[in-house]
C-alpha cells in the first residue's frame, strides 16, 4: 500500500497537532483499526508514544487501586483483577483495569475517570442536556474538549445529522485515546468512522488560537477543576478566566458551553462543598456570560454527586432514541436543588 493510501486510509489517529488549513492532511481522515494505532503512531512520531509499566500492571493483578483526587477530600479504594494496561502517557499516568464491582474502569493520574458500569450517568448527562437545549438550532457545530474515552463524542453523534452537522474533538493526549479505544470500546468503530467527527490531538489552547471556527455548543469534558491551583494564579490554566475567555471568543452568539464540575457536597459554602462549581460559575459571571445554570447526578463509582454546569436553560424536549439514563424526568430531576443543598447546617463542622 502506497504511502498516500496509508495517510487517506489511517489518518483520524496519527493527527500530532492541530492541522493548518493550508496542509494537505487536512482533509484526511483516520480511521484505523485498534491494533494498527501503536504500531503506525511510534512508526511516524517516535517518543510521542505510551509507554507500559509492566511492574505496576503486576502490582494491580489482584490487588487494590488507592484514588488520590486533587478535587476531593477522601481517597477511595477499587479492588482490581485484571489490569489491561498501566503506564504513561505523554500527559498522564495511565491504568486501564477490570473491578469486580464497576467493570472495566479508567484512571488517569490516580484519579477515576470512568466506570463500565455506570458511565452513560456521567456521559449522558453531560451531553444530552446542552444539546436539547439547543435544539432549535439545526446544523449546530459542536466542539468536544478532551473526552479521550469517545464516549462523548459517541453521545454527541446519537444526535442526527439534521441536529448535529459537525464534531470537532480536541483531546491533546493522542495515545491516551488510542489506549481507551483498544482497551475500553466504549465508542464503537461507527462512531471513530462517522464523517461528521474530526479528531485533532491538540492542546486546546493552541487549537482555539489557530483556528477561525466558531461553534453551537463547545462540550468540556476535562480533568476535574484543580480550584486551589486556579486561585493561586489563573492564567492559561485550564478553567481560568483567560482560557474560558477563549471559549467564547468561539462560541456562536446563541451558543452554548457545557461543563462538568468534578465533585460536590450539600452545604451552606459553595467554594468549600462545590468548590469546582463555584468556580465555574464565578468566571463565567465575571465574563459577562451569568452565573450559568448548575445541575447534578449521582455517579456510584465516583463515591458521590457529580456537578454540570451549561450556560443555558435546561428545555423540555425529545431525546434520541436508546439512551440509557438521560430522559425528561431525569434532566428535571438533575435540575433540582432541594434546599439542603444551601443548608448552612449541612457540612458545618465546630
Amino acid at each position: 500500500m502506497g504511502v498516500l493510501r496509508v495517510l487517506s486510509t489511517y489518518s483520524f489517529f496519527l493527527k500530532p497537532t492541530v492541522l493548518r488549513k493550508n496542509n494537505i492532511l487536512e482533509t484526511l481522515r483516520f480511521k484505523l483499526e485498534p491494533k494498527l494505532i501503536l504500531f503506525l503512531r511510534h512508526r511516524l512520531y517516535g517518543t510521542k508514544m505510551a509507554h507500559v509499566n509492566t511492574d505496576l500492571m503486576n502490582s494491580l493483578e489482584g490487588g487494590n487501586f488507592v484514588e488520590d483526587a486533587c478535587s476531593s477530600d477522601t481517597s477511595s479504594v477499587y479492588s482490581i483483577g485484571q489490569c489491561y494496561w498501566a503506564g504513561t502517557t505523554p500527559t498522564c499516568q495511565v491504568v486501564i483495569a477490570q473491578s469486580p464491582v464497576y467493570g472495566k474502569v479508567l484512571f488517569l493520574d490516580k484519579e477515576i475517570q470512568s466506570a463500565e458500569s455506570d458511565e452513560a450517568i456521567y456521559h449522558e448527562h453531560l451531553v444530552h442536556p446542552v444539546l436539547a437545549a439547543t435544539s432549535h438550532i439545526p446544523l449546530k457545530n459542536v466542539l468536544i474538549v478532551g473526552g479521550g474515552e469517545g464516549a462523548t463524542a459517541r453521545e454527541v453523534l446519537k444526535w442526527n445529522s439534521e441536529s448535529v452537522a459537525r464534531v470537532d474533538w480536541v483531546d491533546i493526549d493522542g495515545p491516551l485515546v488510542d489506549l481507551c479505544r483498544r482497551y475500553l470500546s466504549w465508542a464503537s468503530d461507527e462512531v471513530y468512522n462517522d464523517v461528521r467527527l474530526s479528531y485533532y490531538a491538540a492542546d486546546i489552547r493552541e487549537f482555539l488560537r489557530d483556528t477561525n471556527r466558531v461553534y453551537d455548543v463547545i462540550i468540556l469534558d476535562l480533568p476535574d477543576p484543580d480550584v486551589d491551583e486556579l486561585r493561586e494564579g489563573d492564567d492559561g490554566l485550564l478553567y481560568s478566566k483567560q482560557f474560558w475567555q477563549g471559549l467564547l471568543n468561539h462560541r456562536k452568539p446563541f451558543g452554548a458551553i457545557v461543563s462538568h464540575a468534578g465533585p460536590i457536597a450539600p452545604g451552606g459554602d459553595p467554594d468549600v462543598r462545590r468548590a469546582g462549581l463555584s468556580w465555574i460559575q464565578s468566571v463565567s459571571q465575571h465574563l459577562g456570560d451569568g452565573r450559568g445554570y448548575p445541575y447534578h447526578v449521582t455517579i456510584p463509582s465516583f463515591q458521590g454527586d457529580w456537578g454540570f454546569w451549561m450556560s443555558v436553560p435546561p428545555v423540555d424536549t425529545e431525546f434520541p432514541q436508546g439512551l440509557a439514563v438521560m430522559d425528561v424526568d431525569a434532566q428535571r430531576y438533575a435540575f433540582t436543588w432541594p434546599r439542603y443543598w444551601s443548608s448552612p447546617y449541612i457540612g458545618h463542622v465546630a
